[in-house]
């Protein structure tokens, strides 16, 4: 696969829709910016350059590459690698014509027995679905508190004892799901306190 930069210029603000699929309409009424983000071409469509980034260097981790993990996406088993994709608008300054290109909406990376999670991670600024359960991981990337589309994010089995600091200012989680962990108290209250009932423990 050839990688192509190209340059974003305005773009439709995107907006969560409640679902892996983005059913944004042509028209929602979504303010424009200015977005100058390079993208590269990722088969028949456009994907944010910083965000392949993040996805080939935690793909590494695991010997796969984002092409081969895209590829499996439609058949893929429950609690396997799964890269979910959402088109997202945009139009070029001047043109009222949309165009569109992808960004990562969900990211299933359960039991892949990940060594770490990269600060990297961040860079998936879309992301609203984070599975990450099984791998025995001992602490996230402080960086984690960059990702404020994220909602639903699943980090039971592992080996957190504590969260970094920064989840704790992800207002939009809908659900965390914590169970399985060897949590030291502070942390578990702390999450109580901050999420309340959307806490799985």
């Amino acid at each position: 696969m050839g990688l192509h930069t190209s340059p974003l210029t305005e773009r439709k603000k995107p907006r969560y829709t409640g679902g892996y699929e983005d059913k944004l309409p042509e028209n929602h009424g979504a303010q424009e910016i200015i977005d100058t983000r390079p993208c590269i071409r990722f088969f028949d469509n456009w994907l944010l350059k910083e965000e392949y980034d993040a996805l080939r260097e935690i793909t590494k981790l695991y010997g796969s590459t984002p092409e081969k993990e895209y590829v499996m996406r439609e058949n893929v088993p429950y609690a396997s690698r799964n890269i979910t994709l959402s088109n997202k608008h945009i139009s070029s300054k001047g043109n009222s014509t949309l165009k569109r290109y992808l960004t990562v909406s969900g990211y299933t990376l359960a039991y892949m027995g990940l060594p770490h999670l990269p600060g990297s991670i961040s860079k998936l600024s879309e992301l609203w679905y984070l599975d990450i359960r099984g791998n025995g991981l001992r602490e996230l990337p402080e960086s984690i508190g960059a990702m404020k589309e994220l909602r639903v994010m699943r980090a039971s089995d592992n080996q957190f004892t504590k969260f970094p600091d920064s989840i704790y200012g992800l207002r939009n989680i809908t659900e965390i799901e914590v169970n399985g962990n060897p949590l030291e108290d502070p942390a578990e209250k702390m999450l109580k306190e901050m999420f309340g009932e959307k806490v799985i423990f």
